[in-house]
C-alpha cells in the first residue's frame, strides 16, 4: 500500500499543517472540515471512511493515530522522516477490536486472566471458565506497558460498524444529529432483531447512505457466521488471532517537532514560529497569537514578531514567588508532579525552591533527607536537562541531580511539562562522584522503538557531556549549572 491509495481523516490543532505534510506526501484528505476545505481550495470533498484518522491527545502535545495497521505503519515512516526522528512512538498492543480464540490461564476474583498467544489479557466479570478452556475474546482496551483488557466474544470490524458478538447498540459519540441517531437505532433493531449480536456504529456512518450501512451489515454477518464456524474447528490450535484489528499509536511532539509543523502551517497561512506550541497551552493566550499572525500576514517580520510573542507569553504564564509545578510525565504515561516556589527568572531560565521532609533519601545520590534541607531546580524553558541541587541547613550543597528529558515546555500558568528519557546524572559532594544512571533504560526505549537510535546517541551523548562537565570542577555552584545549562545544545527558544 502506498500513500496515493490511502485516505487520511486530520482532526485537532495540527489538522493544516498535517494536511499540507500528507497531501504533499502523496496521501488523500477525507471528512475533512470547512476550513481545511477553504484553505486547501478542494474542489472535490471525499466523505469516505478513512484508512486511518489523526487527531490530538487529551493535552494537544501528542497524536493520535488508529487505524488499518498497514497504513498507520506508513504515515510513522513519514512521520520519522518529517521529524529527523525526535518524535516519542508509543505502540499499543495487540490491535483494537482484534478477536482471539484464547485460553483460559487463571480465573481470579473479578475476571480471568487469558493468554491470546501474543500476550496475556485480562477479562473482567464473573465466569464459570476453567484453567485450560478455549473462548472467544476480543481486544477492548490494547496497552503500551500495562495489563491489556478483552471483552468477550469476537468483532468483526467494518468501515461504518463493528458487529459484536453479546453486544449491544452504541453510537459514535462524533455523531451528533439527533434525526441520525434515531435513524441508527431504529435501522439496528431492523437488522439485528432478537439475535445476540450488537452494533457500533461508527463516526464515518453519519455520512453513509442507508444502503451502504445495511450491505457492509449484511457483508459483516456472513463474515461473523464463518468465523464462528471456523473457530469451531480451530480449538486445538489456540490461542490464535482470528481476526484484524485497528493499530493504536500515540506520537508525543517535542518542541522541535511543534515548529517544523509551524512550517507547514506557513506555508498555507501567516503563521507565528511557536504558533503548535502555544495552542498546545492550557491557559488561553490564542489572540496574542492571532494578532501577531495578522501582522505577520501583512508582511511584518515572521522571526521579529515571533520572538515578541515568545517573551510575551512569559511574561502572561510565569509568576515569581509563586506556587509552581514541574510535570515529569514517563514515557509509560505516569505523571510525577515536583511542587516549589518560582523564586527568580531571567528570561527562559527559572529558578524555583523547594523544600522536604525530613526521611529518607534523594533519589540517585543515596543521601539522607535531614532537617532544614531545601532545593533549588533550574530549568529553562527548551533545555533537555533540569537540574536540581540539594543544600542542607547551612546552606551547603550536598548534591546535583541532573534529568536528560524532551525540551523543557509551558503547560500552562506556572506549570512546566516534559518528557523523562530515562538517564540521568548525579554528583555526590560527600563521596566527590559522579555517575551515570540508568543508562539501560534509555536503551531499552530504543531497543522497544519508542525512541530512534539518533535520539538515543544524542541523549547518551548529552548525559555523557554532563557527567565530564561536574567532574571537572572542583566545586558545584549555581553559576556553574547555568553555564551547562547554556552550553548544552538545545531548543532554547520557540524561534530556533
Amino acid at each position: 500500500m502506498n500513500g496515493k491509495n490511502v485516505w487520511i481523516r486530520i482532526r485537532g490543532i495540527y489538522a493544516t499543517a498535517l494536511t499540507n505534510l500528507f497531501l504533499k506526501a502523496g496521501f488523500k484528505i477525507t471528512q475533512p472540515t470547512p476550513p481545511i476545505i477553504s484553505r486547501f481550495n478542494l474542489q472535490e470533498v471525499s466523505i469516505n471512511p478513512p484508512n486511518a484518522t489523526i487527531k490530538d491527545g487529551d493535552d494537544r502535545k501528542r497524536l493520535i493515530i488508529i487505524g488499518d495497521p498497514e497504513v498507520v505503519d506508513e504515515i510513522l515512516q513519514l512521520m520519522k522522516k518529517i521529524f529527523f526522528e525526535n518524535i516519542i512512538i508509543k505502540k499499543y498492543k495487540p490491535e483494537l477490536y482484534a478477536s482471539f480464540l484464547g485460553i483460559v490461564k487463571e480465573v481470579l476474583e473479578t475476571g480471568s486472566l487469558i493468554n491470546i498467544g501474543v500476550c496475556d489479557g485480562f477479562l473482567p466479570g464473573v465466569f464459570n471458565y476453567k484453567k485450560g478452556e478455549t473462548i472467544l475474546v476480543h481486544v477492548k482496551k490494547p496497552s503500551f506497558n500495562n495489563q491489556v483488557v478483552l471483552g468477550y466474544g469476537f468483532v468483526v470490524n467494518g468501515k461504518y460498524l463493528r458487529l459484536m458478538e453479546q453486544g449491544r447498540i452504541s453510537i459514535s459519540k462524533h455523531i451528533r444529529n439527533p434525526q441520525r441517531v434515531k435513524d441508527l437505532l431504529n435501522l439496528s433493531r431492523l437488522l439485528l432483531g432478537n439475535s445476540k449480536w450488537g452494533i457500533r456504529w461508527r463516526s464515518s456512518a453519519k455520512l453513509a447512505s442507508l444502503n451502504d450501512l445495511v450491505e457492509e451489515y449484511e457483508k459483516l454477518r456472513e463474515k461473523a457466521a464463518n468465523l464462528k464456524e471456523k473457530a469451531g474447528k480451530l480449538q486445538a490450535k489456540a490461542p490464535l488471532q482470528l481476526t484484524k484489528g485497528e493499530k493504536l499509536v500515540e506520537l508525543i511532539l517535542p518542541l522541535q517537532t511543534k515548529t517544523i509543523l509551524d512550517d507547514y502551517r506557513n506555508e498555507v497561512l501567516p503563521t507565528a514560529i511557536g504558533h503548535h506550541y502555544i495552542k498546545s497551552i492550557n491557559t488561553d493566550v490564542e489572540q496574542a497569537l492571532e494578532v501577531c499572525e495578522f501582522l505577520i500576514a501583512n508582511n511584518l517580520d515572521r522571526t521579529k514578531i515571533s520572538n515578541e510573542l515568545s517573551k510575551y507569553i512569559l511574561n502572561k504564564l510565569l509568576f515569581v514567588k509563586k506556587p509552581i509545578k514541574v510535570i515529569h510525565e514517563t514515557t509509560e504515561g505516569s505523571r510525577i508532579i515536583i511542587h516549589g516556589v518560582l523564586e527568580k527568572q531571567d528570561g527562559e531560565t527559572l529558578y524555583i525552591k523547594r523544600s522536604f521532609k525530613p526521611g529518607g533519601k534523594y533519589d540517585g545520590l543515596n543521601l539522607p533527607k535531614e532537617e532544614g534541607d531545601y532545593g533549588i531546580t533550574i530549568i529553562k524553558i527548551g533545555s533537555p536537562l533540569t537540574c536540581h541541587l540539594y543544600y542542607g541547613k547551612n546552606n551547603d550543597l550536598k548534591g546535583v541531580y541532573v534529568n536528560l528529558n524532551t525540551p523543557v515546555e509551558l503547560a500552562d500558568k506556572n506549570t512546566i511539562w516534559y518528557i523523562d528519557l530515562k538517564v540521568d546524572v548525579v554528583a555526590n559532594l560527600k563521596e566527590k562522584t559522579v555517575k551515570i544512571l540508568d543508562r539501560d533504560q534509555l536503551e531499552n526505549l530504543f531497543k522497544n522503538g519508542v525512541i530512534s537510535r539518533k535520539h538515543l546517541e544524542l541523549t547518551l551523548k548529552t548525559a555523557e557531556n554532563v557527567s565530564r562537565f561536574l567532574e571537572s570542577l572542583a566545586e558545584i555552584s549555581v553559576s556553574q549549572i547555568i553555564q551547562l545549562i547554556n552550553q548544552t545544545p538545545c531548543f532554547t527558544n520557540i524561534t530556533r
